[in-house]
């Protein structure tokens, strides 16, 4: 019973929004000791690595203690102190490219098989 209730709030899922076109982007918000991914990378044999994501970075923003990242597809937010945010150029090597987003309940991160990956500090982390 108590495995069911683990598992039960690490799948939390809010709703569907199908306005991109897509019909697969999922509204997240994450439970205590969740983890939820947007998208992701799947990687083939000879290392070959596709980004399956409807999610195409256009900008990622810290101001007034909150990171903003801004998709395609969508919007992520989540509590940051800015002081920690990366530099503009790293950031850079990430826009315009598909990524995979991965939210938990202290870290944002994201992924692209050419650029790399970013962990940005941010609590409380949701798609708006």
């Amino acid at each position: 019973m108590l495995v069911a209730g683990v598992v039960a709030a690490a799948l939390l899922v809010a709703g569907c929004d199908d306005s991109s076109g897509g019909g697969n982007d999922v509204r997240t918000e994450t439970a205590a000791g969740a983890t939820v991914t947007v998208g992701k990378i799947e990687r083939f044999p000879g290392g070959t690595a596709v980004v399956t994501s409807d999610h195409v970075l256009q900008s990622i923003a810290c101001e007034g203690g909150t990171l903003t990242l801004t998709t395609s597809a969508g919007a992520f937010s989540g509590s940051m102190d800015c002081a920690q945010m990366v530099e503009a150029d790293v950031v850079q090597r990430f826009v315009g490219k598909a990524i995979a987003i991965t939210i938990s309940e202290t870290r944002l991160r994201i992924e692209n098989p050419e650029a790399g990956s970013l962990d940005f500090p941010a609590s409380s982390a949701r798609q708006r």
